[in-house]
């Protein structure tokens, strides 16, 4: 997030301040400037430097601009009845300010879709304005760049896709007082960000284990094929190899009685004509063998 220079230079105005008056003072100057949104700083400046020039009163308002919204200033103000003198009393654009940080805060509490449908009625509940209203508010957060999204006048309800971050308040240095607890934004995203964490981790678990498995099977089939593809080649190897045998043993024996004169010059033409034709025949099936092959392929 930028640094807003209107805010800076209020810082700078308090760190060489040391006037109690005048720190309340830049206090309000900060939340009735319109072109602030985020006090964050501010807010911890105060929280770690000159703490004891603002009273309590002005650090609740201080927080309650930071991170707080509409509903926290009435429960603050109910609580804080019987001292008038510690109740929040807001101006006209203070208040509108605060209805718009509320409407921010709201955006964000309705979790994290893309669109958030929030019906006006819930809006004026918690902004406590009237429906009338309502649009006006929408209009001027959309316009100063807090909330982006859609009106359903018809439907009386507002399509919020986006909104604006708050300040984050950490631990006991900035605490909002709600209903006589304190609430740390930081504690909450920090739980939100664990189960996003674990969600994540159940959902990679399970990719992952179905990827090994398709991969196993990829794998498992793939091995199969070229097991079959091995078996084949000794099957063919295995004939190639009976065939080539018989045509060697049945030469050797030609040759051998050709050499030993047992058998007659007719006979060993004969056995020669038969070994021809089992050469013969074993190139026919090589080659019948390959013609099959092609057409397979």
């Amino acid at each position: 997030m930028d640094q807003n220079p209107i805010l800076q230079q209020l810082i700078h105005s308090a760190s060489s301040d040391t006037n109690a008056n005048n720190a309340g003072m830049i206090i309000h100057q900060a939340i009735s400037n319109p072109k602030i949104h985020h006090f964050g700083e501010l807010e911890q400046y105060y929280a770690t430097h000159n703490h004891h020039l603002i009273s309590e009163k002005d650090r609740f308002l201080l927080q309650l601009f930071c991170f707080g919204t509409v509903q926290d200033m009435k429960e603050y103000n109910r609580r804080n009845a019987a001292a008038k003198n510690v109740m929040i009393n807001l101006t006209a654009n203070q208040m509108w300010k605060l209805r718009q940080l509320s409407l921010v805060s709201l955006v964000h509490s309705r979790g994290a879709a893309r669109r958030r449908r929030i019906p006006y009625e819930d809006i004026a509940a918690e902004l406590d304005v009237s429906e009338d209203v309502v649009e006006q508010i929408i209009i001027s957060c959309v316009y100063g760049n807090l909330v982006r999204g859609k009106m359903d006048h018809r439907n009386m309800c507002f399509d919020a896709q986006w909104a604006v971050s708050r300040d984050v308040c950490f631990g006991d240095s900035g605490s909002l007082m709600v209903n006589g607890d304190k609430v740390s934004s930081l504690d909450s995203m920090i739980e939100q960000l664990e189960c996003f964490y674990k969600k994540t981790n159940v959902v990679m678990s399970s990719v992952i284990a179905n990827e090994c498995v398709a991969f196993i099977d990829r794998a498992k089939g793939t091995e199969t094929s070229m097991w079959n593809e091995v078996a084949k080649s000794i099957d063919e190897t295995r004939k190639n190899r009976l065939d080539h045998t018989s045509l060697l043993l049945t030469c050797n024996l030609i040759a051998e009685s050709a050499t030993t004169g047992e058998y007659s010059s007719h006979h060993y033409e004969s056995m020669m004509e038969q070994g021809e034709d089992i050469a013969h025949n074993d190139r026919k099936i090589k080659r019948s063998r390959g013609v099959e092959g092609e057409k397979s392929s």
